[in-house]
């Protein structure tokens, strides 16, 4: 029967050197990197009311007792749905070390997606690149090296089925966990017309308010607040000045809308889709002459750029044989 996340999480971080949360999109392979990582021990937690699950063990890498945190899988995180919600307040309440976020390479631009959400919220990050023999098999070929550049964080490939990369990803991890005072987060840029706001709202919560919510930065809870996040407006409406502060926000919030006919937080939304395609598109490439034939077959009738052709030039075939019989 599970128990409370807040008791198990407590637990965990006391019994550890370091708590690692993973956290991913559904079938990206996290379930497998948990399971080789821990074995059996595995503790079943939910917060009260919620129906979604947060599996906890822990493991032995070398010298290090190391806790992990297996987060339901989910292609965002913030208050929308359930499984996004026990995402998030699973690391805000869990304070991990580090998030090991799992990455699938043969979808990256969908993948990055959360990786940016969490380095606006400035938490830790290793990227274990997961997938990397189905990326191979469909030509796709992904500058590791310039990936780990632009976002500022690590990025080591594996292939969890197989167990390749766990080792170094695990030796990454501790060593960033270590040296987390060093680390030094990307200076990732939205458009003008979002980064000014947030810039603005991000200084008058600094000038404001001396202590923020789960002792988030003043740009991570700026930008909460202009994606309209119903749990951190509440939380900031409580803090002393957090009546001048939603004031100020629904100020900038009312810019974008009339600038963009569109509310805020769907704003926000397109641009982080739009910066991850950006940085997918420039350290990414697929060359399908490394394919076998049957395998270019089906990437060029199901590729969104070349289908489209090759149905024009089918369909009067099609009508051919349609009139000879």
């Amino acid at each position: 029967m599970p128990i409370s996340c807040h008791s198990a999480l407590n637990k965990i971080k006391g019994e550890v050197d370091f708590s690692f949360a993973l956290a991913g999109n559904p079938n990206v392979g996290k379930s497998s990197i948990f399971n080789s990582l821990t074995g059996m021990g595995v503790v079943t937690a939910n917060y009260p009311g919620k129906t979604v699950e947060i599996n906890i063990a822990s493991t032995v890498f070398g010298s290090y007792h190391i806790g992990i945190i297996d987060l339901p899988g989910t292609y965002a995180i913030g208050a929308i749905s359930e499984d996004q919600w026990v995402a998030r307040q699973g690391i805000l309440d869990g304070k991990p070390d580090l998030i090991l976020v799992i990455v699938d390479a043969t979808n990256l631009s969908r993948n990055l997606y959360m990786v940016l959400q969490f380095l606006d919220l400035k938490l830790p990050l290793v990227i274990a690149l997961n997938l990397m023999d189905q990326a191979k098999k469909q030509g796709i070929h992904i500058n590791i090296e310039n990936l780990s550049k632009l976002l500022g964080v690590p990025v080591i490939p594996t292939v969890a089925t197989q167990g390749i990369g766990l080792d170094e990803l695990m030796r990454t991890a501790i060593e960033v966990a270590e040296n987390k005072s060093s680390c030094t987060l990307p200076s990732l840029m939205y458009g003008k017309d979002i980064e000014e706001p947030i810039s603005n709202l991000s200084s008058f919560i600094e000038n404001k308010a001396q202590k923020l919510p789960y002792n988030l930065s003043a740009r991570a809870i700026a930008i909460l607040l202009l994606e309209q996040d119903s749990e951190f407006t509440k939380l900031v409406g409580k803090l002393p000045q957090g009546k001048e502060i939603l004031e100020e926000t629904n100020k900038l919030i009312e810019i974008i809308e009339k600038k963009h006919n569109e509310t805020s937080s769907l704003r926000i939304t397109r641009e982080r889709h739009g910066l991850a395609g950006e940085i997918a598109a420039e350290i990414q490439r697929v060359e399908f002459e490394d394919l076998p034939f049957s395998e270019k077959i089906w990437h060029y009738t199901t590729s969104p750029i070349t289908s489209g052709v090759l149905m024009q030039g089918l369909t009067p075939l099609c009508r051919l044989e349609f009139l000879m019989f």
